[in-house]
């Protein structure tokens, strides 16, 4: 029989760490006591690729929700009561939450332009597509060189910006005006870790700038304010938003991986 206050993350990168975290008081809300949440990694160290300085946070973070861990093991089967592990362990669930990781739209793989490792259109930093001839794409569909080594990540903090300089080309392309050039000279990482707080890193590498509560407010107001339009209702604010710009790092860096 599943156990009805259990929850399993298998395969837990950024998102799995975000609902692992956040499910105490989810649970609890729900009017649920001593829920247990589980965390079952096939890597033997949590938050493999969050960098040196995060993943001591993290650690704590999820420590002090009382989420437990099962690093370095599978999932070998999944029936109507729980999980079955690689260890042999088996943990009876009443939910599993299954974090398969990210793609793009089929739409892409039906383009026939030129790809990268994740099946996202290769473009330049105007959002055309390599080999497709007037067509521009931005967002999750889309992978554009960040600064040589580095290309875009599938988060808000490079689709907000791909999609408005795509939006102008589209147009400048149709109207035989000069195109603007896509210019992002930062990358950030806001992680959600529940009631704990946050954790906010700087660079590709992801040094730690903050974590806890400061980082909870940075996090919030992406959250529920960065990543809408203006809600004034006004063409001119709408407009204004939607104008390309070069990307310099705001006071509150963009990015969300929920």
């Amino acid at each position: 029989k599943p156990a009805p206050t259990t929850t399993t993350v298998e395969r837990p990168g950024f998102t799995g760490i975000e609902v692992a975290a956040e499910m105490p008081a989810h649970l609890a809300r729900a009017g649920i006591d001593d829920p247990r949440i589980i965390i079952i990694d096939p890597s033997p160290i949590l938050g493999a690729t969050m960098g040196d300085d995060a993943r001591p946070v993290i650690g704590e973070a999820l420590k002090t929700l009382g989420v437990e861990t099962r690093l370095g093991v599978r999932v070998t089967d999944i029936d109507g009561s729980g999980v079955t592990l690689s260890s042999g362990e088996i943990i009876p669930s009443h939910t599993v939450v299954w974090c398969a990781g990210m793609a793009p739209s089929p739409l892409a793989a039906s383009m026939g332009g030129e790809y990268d490792g994740h099946g996202r259109l290769l473009v330049d930093r105007f959002m055309r597509a390599k080999g497709l001839p007037h067509v521009f794409a931005a967002g999750d569909t889309a992978a554009c060189s960040v600064d040589g080594p580095h290309s875009t990540v599938m988060s808000c903090q490079f689709a907000r910006p791909m999609g408005r300089f795509a939006g102008h080309n589209v147009m400048a392309d149709l109207f035989g005006q000069p195109l603007l050039a896509m210019d992002v000279n930062y990358y950030v990482t806001v992680l959600d870790l529940g009631a704990w707080g946050a954790l906010y890193t700087t660079g590709w590498d992801r040094k730690l700038h903050s974590s806890g509560a400061a980082a909870k407010v940075t996090k919030q107001t992406i959250n529920r304010m960065r990543i809408y339009p203006p809600r004034t209702g006004k063409a001119t604010d709408i407009l204004a938003a939607a104008a390309p710009t070069v990307q310099a790092a705001p006071a509150v860096r963009p990015h969300a991986a929920s």
